[in-house]
Formats: structure tokens, C-alpha cells, sequence
């Protein structure tokens, strides 16, 4: 055995439930001002667009965009962070022919 399954399920359910069912705003995205206070996250766009959200519906991540791509190597470093002696390959799938794929090098 190389690691316990029960133990690896409930790591990655542990990184990927803060991120179910929530808006995911791109903390690094250099087209958007970013507001947040105690009930709301308001987004502000280059284009002149106006977005309030309830602070429950959204996570804010510390990335540039939210592209299958960037996601999949935010994600790859989350898990890195648990198994560091394993190599690790983080699969996004936009629809069944749209995969990124993030692995170590």
C-alpha cells in the first residue's frame, strides 16, 4: 500500500469542499478590484461591471484566473503540500474533450 485510501479521500475532500457550490474569484486578477467586508465580496471589472456577492457564496483564491489550467496547478500545490514524497498529476476537465493537466515536473 502506498497510501491509505480513506486517508487520501478524505485530504482531498478536505481541500476541495471549501470550493463547492461557491463563486470562485481570482484574488490576482489584474483586471479586478476586489472588495470584501464582513457580509459581501464586491467585484469591480475593467469593463465597468459591478458585482456584489454574499460573502458565503464566494472563496477567493490567490490566482491570476480561474482557467482549468490555473486551477489544476493551484490545486496540484494544495495536494503537494500533503504528499510531498508522491508524484502528483491534477486532472481539470472543462467538458469530456477540454482537460488541463497539471503534474511535477
Amino acid at each position: 500500500m502506498i497510501v491509505d485510501f480513506g486517508e487520501f479521500k478524505a485530504t482531498i475532500k478536505s481541500i476541495l469542499k471549501p470550493l463547492d457550490h461557491k463563486v470562485l474569484v481570482p484574488l490576482y486578477n489584474k483586471d479586478f478590484n476586489i472588495i470584501q467586508n464582513d457580509r459581501e465580496v464586491i467585484i469591480n471589472t475593467c469593463e465597468g461591471k459591478r458585482y456584489r456577492l454574499p460573502i458565503e457564496d464566494v472563496i477567493t483564491l490567490p490566482i491570476e484566473a480561474t482557467t482549468a489550467e490555473l486551477l489544476a496547478k493551484y490545486l496540484h500545490q494544495l495536494i503537494k503540500r500533503h504528499y510531498p514524497q508522491f508524484k502528483i498529476t491534477v486532472k481539470i476537465a472543462e467538458t469530456p474533450s477540454s482537460v488541463a493537466i497539471y503534474s511535477d515536473n
